[in-house]
């Protein structure tokens, strides 16, 4: 839900970068641990991020909210890692493509840095990642419908 709120405020302020710098006052003087649901994050690595990057832990989450994020191995930093790229923005006319590197540990996802990546590179990979994920959804419906079918033929 709070994904929503802070992606509809973006459209609306015309802005999306300007949300993606917020981040949410804790206790502890913004220092330590943070976990909101299961995303888990050092306070200060996210303050340090949106210095170099402009974009806080707490928006990065984002990523998953899109049906088509995409993650794949982080073969730089290895040991787990990996890199999930989703576009955040509610229209995805407009793109704004995430690249998020996270560590999952027990269900929990650790998310060590994020930045925002619109570079054709980027946007090919995620596009083509969304077309086969659309194809095979629209494969598993068919497979579906065809099953039903039948069975209400059978069932009567």
């Amino acid at each position: 839900m709070s994904g929503q709120i802070i992606l509809s405020m973006a459209v609306a302020i015309k802005d999306p970068y300007e949300s993606l710098h917020f981040e949410p006052d804790m206790e502890n003087g913004g220092r330590g641990s943070v976990q909101v649901g299961n995303y888990k994050w050092d306070r200060e690595k996210s303050n340090d991020n949106i210095e170099k990057h402009g974009l806080s832990f707490y928006a990065a989450r984002l990523v998953y909210d899109d049906t088509y994020h995409w993650a794949y191995p982080d073969t730089k930093h290895g040991q787990g890692r990996r890199h999930v790229v989703g576009n955040v923005l509610e229209n995805p006319n407009d793109g704004l493509l995430l690249v998020v590197d996270v560590l999952v540990e027990n269900d929990i996802r650790n998310i060590i840095s994020a930045w925002v990546d619109n570079s054709s590179r980027v946007w090919d990979g995620y596009l083509e990642h969304k077309r086969s994920a659309q194809s095979k959804n629209s494969h598993f419906n068919r497979m579906v419908n065809f099953l039903y079918e039948g069975m209400k033929r059978i069932c009567g």
